[in-house]
């Protein structure tokens, strides 16, 4: 089956070559000006890129995890604004893919084949103290009445809330407390987005808090947690690699910025080895670190992502492998404890390609550091590279494809 997302996606195709220039020439000066990217996201609709992972019987391209990351950077390297709003849809639609309730796992993997986008809000634990028991539940809440279901609470962290058209939120059902994912139409009445996503980096991708106040929740768009939901396989968190992903491609934007800088400069240093800054070795060296970090950072992420679909592959002929998830944790925290390091590095060092004219505002060289760092954040590196050396000393430890 020829799908319109393989034609169009197809990495080494003019059609795809024809796509990346779009989104880097339409997202040109938008981060300076704090203008969003809702055009961008509806680019990405039309090209059937939401339906990347959703299997062909289902009406998607059925595309490996190792594609669907190199594509992620190749947006990430234009916009990493971009690459990152649709993340969590791809976490939606992972989990439904790891769903054995064959239903409940074709109905919601066909819509994203329809091009329906989610972003995927895992709520906020609340703690509470019961006697000497700690109790956790989710700052959001589905209570029933005679009128139905309804959903209510908050959601910090809410990315590509303000893009997508269905919000699927991780809650606490009031009556007993088990946990469910309720799925509601972002314009549904009572969900209000707050727009407070203040960081420093990634500021278009509409992370802030979305506020869920009494909103109906019908019985098809409420997905029961647990056994056969697709959440209770937490060996294969597709959420890291994405976030490598991006960071590679950042740092290929960095390499291109590198070069083009170093092409435009006429004046070079005092202690400079030529007279042109374009012939002067000292600055090809500054290149050639660019070009290896982002070099090996991209083998990294490749390594990982292979790995992640050996995995997957036992999963979706269910028959899960620990063995192999085991091997993507490894590869996984491998990958982010260099990446983490080297990334924040390489945004830096440009800057030496240029002296303080590359610190001008209008050239905005300062956005490499200010998203990479804002994206290394998540689930930080000392945390990976503890639970690997744990591992490499106890190779018992307990469920390290949590990593």
């Amino acid at each position: 089956m020829t799908t319109r997302l393989e034609t169009v996606l197809t990495r080494d195709s003019d059609r795809y070559r024809a796509f990346l220039a779009e989104i880097a020439e339409r997202s040109r000066g938008r981060e300076e000006q704090l203008e969003g990217f809702t055009d961008l996201v509806e680019l990405l609709r039309s090209s059937g890129f939401s339906a990347f992972r959703v299997p062909v019987e289902y009406g998607g391209s059925g595309g490996s995890i190792e594609d669907l990351l190199a594509i992620v950077a190749d947006i990430a390297q234009v916009n990493p604004n971009l690459a990152h709003i649709v993340r969590t849809h791809f976490a939606f639609v992972e989990a439904r893919l790891r769903s054995t309730r064959e239903r409940e796992r074709a109905y919601w993997l066909r819509r994203a084949a329809a091009g329906e986008l989610f972003a995927n809000l895992a709520g906020e634990l609340s703690a509470s103290a019961v006697g000497r028991l700690r109790v956790e539940k989710f700052s959001t809440t589905v209570t029933s009445d005679a009128t139905g279901r309804h959903l209510s609470g908050e959601k910090f962290y809410s990315t590509g809330s303000p893009y997508v058209d269905l919000l699927a939120v991780s809650a606490s059902v009031a009556s007993d407390g088990r946990s469910v994912t309720a799925v509601v139409p972002r314009r549904r009445e009572g969900v209000r987005l707050l727009h407070d996503w203040d960081g420093f980096g990634q500021r278009l991708t509409g992370s802030g808090t979305t506020v869920f106040d009494d909103v109906a929740v019908g019985d098809d768009e409420l997905i029961e947690d647990g056994e056969g939901s697709g959440t209770d396989l937490n060996y294969y968190v597709l959420g890291q690699i994405y976030i490598l992903a991006m960071q590679v491609g950042i740092l290929r934007g960095v390499v291109d910025d590198g070069i083009a800088l170093l092409r435009s400069r006429t004046r070079n240093f005092s202690t400079a080895l030529a007279a042109d800054p374009v012939n002067d070795p000292q600055l090809w060296r500054v290149v050639g670190e660019l070009a290896s970090v982002a070099a090996l950072a991209g083998d990294l992420v490749r390594s990982a992502a292979r790995a992640f679909d050996r995995a997957m592959a036992t999963v979706l002929a269910r028959d899960p492998d620990p063995s192999l998830a085991r091997e993507f944790a490894v590869r996984i925290a491998r990958a982010k404890v260099v990446i983490d390091q080297a990334g924040p590095y390489a945004a830096n060092l440009l800057f030496d390609l240029g002296g303080a004219s590359s610190t001008r505002g209008r050239l905005n060289l300062d956005r490499h550091w200010r998203n990479i760092r804002t994206v290394s954040t998540h689930n930080p590196a000392a945390t990976k590279a503890r639970l690997l050396g744990q591992f490499l000393i106890d190779e018992e430890l307990e469920s390290p494809a949590l990593w």
